[in-house]
């Protein structure tokens, strides 16, 4: 299993639902509040150190499904399920609780994200010549692992441009958001995985 990409990806996963924290009813307190009513849809870059790529993905509350590279990650709000399709393996396990969980696991990230995070600061700016505001954003408990985190978002709240996270060690992390929609929600069916899904060759670790 890539680990490092793993990683990378779950990251991808805070996209919709980074902006919960916001206490003022602003651009970044209308994308939160859309997507929590809808469903999301975006493709992304990203890059951290020597590593990068790009991929896809959709996020419906608490539910979201992303693709990295050769992982496939599929989490119903409870159980995630990452998939390397290409080594034929798969992990399964809880989703992590905020005060447990990494500063990249897609459940703290989506649901508990006004927890985890305050505006520290923000200004006006434009991303090809539309408006957009770029946060910073500081965590609130010393048990996360970002120090900073930067979101640029479009003024009207209909997309996420950028994100950028800095973790204690100096790691940077960005990511680059080419395309962005909200749409209705759809069966929340498509967010879970059979373990009869997967060959007979695949190796399944399950942490529940």
């Amino acid at each position: 299993m890539k680990l490092s990409y793993r990683t990378i990806a779950c990251g991808l996963a805070l996209l919709p639902g980074l902006l919960a924290g916001a206490q003022q009813k602003d651009a970044l307190a209308a994308f939160s509040d859309k997507a929590t009513a809808q469903k999301a849809s975006f493709t992304y870059n990203f890059k951290s150190g020597s590593l990068s790529g790009s991929g896809s993905a959709t996020i419906m509350g608490n539910c979201f499904y992303l693709k990295a590279g050769p992982l496939e990650m599929t989490c119903n709000g409870k159980i995630l399920w990452t998939v390397d399709k290409d080594a034929e393996e798969a992990i399964v396990e809880p989703v992590d609780t905020p005060e447990t969980a990494g500063v990249f696991n897609p459940a703290l990230l989506i649901t508990c994200i006004d927890q985890a995070f305050k505006v520290k600061s923000k200004l006006s700016t434009t991303v090809g010549g539309a408006s957009a505001v770029k946060y910073y954003l500081t965590p609130k408990s010393s048990e996360i692992e970002i120090k900073e985190l930067v979101a640029v978002i479009a003024a009207d709240a209909s997309a996420i441009y950028s994100l950028t996270a800095t973790t204690k060690d100096g790691t940077v992390t960005s990511f680059t958001i080419p395309s962005f929609s909200f749409s209705p929600k759809t069966d929340a069916k498509e967010y879970s995985i059979s373990e009869s899904a997967f060959g007979g060759n695949y190796i399944i670790t399950d942490l529940r």
